[in-house]
């Protein structure tokens, strides 16, 4: 599928930003000025084109999901938002500021890209302080941060004895530490166990609950879906769909799987499913129908009277990642 096309779909059904402020999504008041803006935004090193026209708005006080396999221009974008990197050709806005005038945005930001880098002989609790010390935070929110991240109980430890886990929450509570307006994390779930994932997830979701705009960069796309609101897809260095998460997931083709106890059922089913112009397959003992929700009643009572009890019928949403390769035309990561 050509990106261009999904994008212009998107503009007919009328998704500007603007249109879905109106909406009234709990967390975009209206009228809000978006957290990040990029116009046009490009980066090269040689021949090598890392990001390419890239214009994205993106909502305030929400968590927005930046994904796309690896190499595929993530963490150069982030560079170029916290000033890190100058574009190559375009603009960058972040809370209202221009990236040319860092001094007035960057107080307001709280980032973690890659991995983060502590002085490993030296305690966690110490490391933030040092932080809090040169950034002229409160030395008060140390301990609360620690508290926050789950590494109460840890704190005295030296840095060098932490898992990459531990590394990572740490480097979390330091990106937190100027109670920022907008918080960047690049790949937040490197390292973590299932139970640190969780935990990072909930942590999240509570700071867009009290008012922070969350951008999460990840080629993790499943871990995404579940804490975005917003979507950015990157291809290649290329914008493949920016919007809310549920609009993009609403457009894709739904399916419902099908069990029956034999084969020849299932192959009864298939048949008058065509009857009412769907198409279907056989994968796994399951047929799986392209269709909505709403037909999986009609099936049912279309399979009784043709002599087959179903044993099995639900209906299931395309994921993020299903999404993502059907966009790109199945290419892997």
């Amino acid at each position: 599928m050509n990106p261009p096309a999904v994008l212009q779909e998107r503009d007919e059904a009328g998704s500007s930003f603007e249109d879905r402020e109106t909406r009234g999504h709990p967390n975009v008041p209206p009228g809000a000025t978006p957290a990040i803006r990029t116009d046009n935004l490009s980066k090269s090193y040689g021949r090598i084109h890392a990001v390419q026209g890239l214009t994205v708005e993106i909502p305030a006080g929400i968590v927005a999901g930046f994904v796309g396999p690896n190499g595929a221009g993530k963490t150069t974008t982030i560079r170029m938002l916290l000033s890190l990197v100058r574009p190559t050709e375009g603009t960058v806005e972040v809370l209202g500021s221009p990236s040319t005038r860092p001094h007035e945005y960057l107080p307001r930001v709280g980032a973690l890209i890659e991995g983060p880098a502590f002085y490993p002989g030296l305690s966690a609790r110490r490391n933030l302080e040092i932080l809090a010390e040169l950034g002229g935070f409160s030395a008060e929110r140390v301990g609360q941060l620690l508290t926050r991240v789950g590494l109460e109980g840890r704190e005295a430890d030296v840095v060098k004895t932490y898992s990459m886990g531990m590394r990572q929450r740490l480097g979390i509570a330091a990106a937190l530490l100027p109670d920022p307006a907008l918080l960047i994390l690049d790949e937040p779930a490197n390292g973590l166990d299932p139970a640190g994932i969780l935990e990072i997830r909930q942590l999240i979701r509570q700071l867009k609950e009290q008012g922070v705009t969350v951008l999460v960069s990840s080629h993790l796309l499943s871990e995404v879906e579940q804490m975005a609101d917003w979507i950015i897809l990157l291809h290649r260095g290329k914008l493949l769909y920016q919007g809310w998460l549920e609009d993009l997931l609403e457009q894709r083709q739904n399916t419902l799987l099908v069990r029956a106890s034999t084969q020849q059922e299932l192959q009864i089913v298939a048949a008058e499913a065509r009857k009412a112009n769907y198409e279907s397959k056989l994968k796994d003992g399951y047929l799986s129908i392209l269709a909505p929700p709403e037909f999986a009643g009609q099936l049912n009572r279309s399979a009784m009277d043709a002599g087959v009890v179903l044993t099995e019928l639900h209906s299931e949403r395309p994921s993020l990642e299903e999404t993502f390769f059907t966009l790109t035309d199945g290419e892997q990561k």
